[in-house]
């Protein structure tokens, strides 16, 4: 029940903040294009690490921690 939780909320934070930014359509939204892509591609890096990769790590951690 709680990753289901967890899930949520990431995806929801994820999301508010890439669609923020890539949806800025003000007067000179074309120079702030890099910076957009530069934190829109961090944010969906660190989701992905967030989501699979640190509960793959508490996974192989608390198995190793049961054989001692």
């Amino acid at each position: 029940h709680s990753a289901e939780v967890r899930l949520r909320s990431v995806l929801m934070t994820a999301f508010t903040m890439i669609n923020t930014i890539g949806a800025n359509s003000e007067a000179g939204a074309v120079s702030y294009f890099n910076t957009g892509l530069t934190i829109s591609s961090s944010m969906l890096i660190v989701t992905l690490f967030t989501l699979f990769i640190l509960p793959t790590m508490y996974v192989i951690s608390a198995k190793k921690s049961l054989c001692f």
